[in-house]
């Protein structure tokens, strides 16, 4: 009795030997801000990416833009800028896409831009929503720019033949001298005339500011493009209160005739002057 005793123990201890204890699981690594927002963001054609390296790059309607930007997250915005310290900022939304904030001034300072409101269940605030094949995106949207700049050259060309059947060439203009600007402003100041001189090349239009104030100075660019049919798709410029960095803003004229031109985002219409009868 007393073996059999003994052997029933030994075998209950070898199984317990034989029993592996479960192995402790590791905790599942939570990626940082920073690596959740590694990629690439889209608005109306528009791109930016985020890239590992801490670069960032930008794209306009398939056209890559100029600047070297790094970024880094700073309290839970994204902060983009030149090695002059300028730059943009960006706010992270809970889905994972981006608000654009601010503007970044070399100084350090942030101007932050109006949100747009929220009008019952409609958000009318744009965002910038995480995409892939970015490469391919940007294709796509260089050909759908190209495709749409050749189809307003032949509205613009029917639009002349229906004027002058005789004449089958698209709308030509020439815009280079003065200019008038009526309903300008400039912060809560104004609605004020604004004197411009136009200098053109090709289809490259720029209008500089003959007398400054404090958000284009004198000598400064306040607006340029490129003429497609009859519109100058381009940038206007500006500063904010206290600031000294000038900001671009995406913008289209609208060309009424060879002495009107509307720059619609500012409301402001501009008249050629033409020089006193002599």
């Amino acid at each position: 009795m007393r073996t059999l005793i003994l052997i029933v123990i030994g075998l209950l201890v070898v199984g317990c030997e034989q029993k592996e204890s479960p192995a402790a699981k590791e905790p599942v690594k939570e990626p940082t801000l920073g690596e959740k927002l590694v990629g690439t963001y889209e608005l109306d054609g528009d791109i930016i990416v985020f890239q590992k390296s801490g670069m960032m790059e930008s794209y306009a309607k398939g056209r890559k833009e100029g600047g070297e930007y790094k970024w880094k997250i700073v309290d839970k915005e994204v902060h983009a800028v030149t090695k002059g310290g300028g730059g943009r900022a960006w706010g992270i939304n809970p889905d994972g896409s981006l608000i654009y904030l601010a503007v970044i001034q070399s100084n350090g300072n942030k101007l932050y831009l109006p949100r747009l409101p929220k009008i019952g269940n409609t958000d009318y605030q744009p965002y910038w929503k995480k995409i892939t094949n970015y490469k391919d995106r940007i294709k796509k949207v260089a050909s759908l720019k190209e495709r749409e700049l050749k189809t307003e050259e032949k509205e613009s060309a029917l639009n002349s033949d229906n004027k002058n059947s005789t004449s089958s060439k698209p709308l030509e203009f020439e815009f280079s001298g003065k200019w008038l600007g009526k309903g300008y402003r400039c912060g809560s100041e104004g609605p004020n005339d604004q004197l411009v001189s136009i200098s053109q090349k090709g289809k490259q239009v720029v209008a500089t500011k003959i007398k400054g104030d404090k958000c284009i100075r004198a000598g400064e660019i306040t607006w340029q493009g490129e003429i497609v049919g009859n519109k100058i798709k381009g940038s206007v410029s500006g500063r904010f209160p206290e600031s000294e960095d000038i900001v671009e803003f995406p913008t289209t004229l609208i060309i009424h005739s060879d002495d009107k031109i509307e720059l619609t985002l500012a409301e402001v219409m501009f008249h050629r002057q033409k020089p006193p009868a002599k």
